[in-house]
């Protein structure tokens, strides 16, 4: 349980530090836009596949 808790914080920590640098960039905010969706959608997969396993 520890493992599964531990891993969406480690994911979000990492994927907010590697999109800092790129936000101040006018061509990249679609893509970060585009990026925080998909993220979502990865991460809310992620919970449910560890709330089932």
């Amino acid at each position: 349980m520890q493992a599964n808790e531990a891993g969406p914080n480690k994911n979000r920590v990492l994927f907010v530090t590697a999109i800092s640098p790129l936000i101040n960039t006018r061509r990249t905010k679609i893509f970060i836009k585009l990026d925080v969706q998909l993220y979502m959608i990865t991460n809310s997969i992620y919970n449910c596949y560890a709330a089932v396993y």
